[in-house]
């Protein structure tokens, strides 16, 4: 299970650190992010390539960063870094 999810110059995050439980609910208003949240989860799992509209602010000079932590271990990924650190289960 996903225990903590970061995201750093994704879209509409400069910077997010969210704590999650068994059963976590996105509440919020129109274009808040919930859905910007539910696609780092998204990206983790499947790792894709960027285009300039991921980046906060589409400035490609802020390196996008978005990782999990789980019972199992760490996934992490970078763009710009080429960081890629995988394997992890989560369940």
């Amino acid at each position: 299970m996903l225990r903590r999810l970061v995201a750093k110059n994704f879209r509409c995050f400069r910077s997010l650190d969210v704590p999650l439980r068994p059963l976590t609910v996105l509440v919020g208003p129109n274009d808040s992010g919930k859905s910007v949240f539910l696609e780092c989860i998204e990206r983790l799992a499947s790792n894709p390539g960027w285009d300039d509209s991921n980046h906060w602010r589409c400035d490609r000079n802020r390196q996008i960063i978005i990782s999990a932590e789980g019972d199992e271990g760490t996934v992490r990924f970078e763009k710009d870094g080429q960081s890629v650190a995988w394997p992890a289960t989560f369940l």
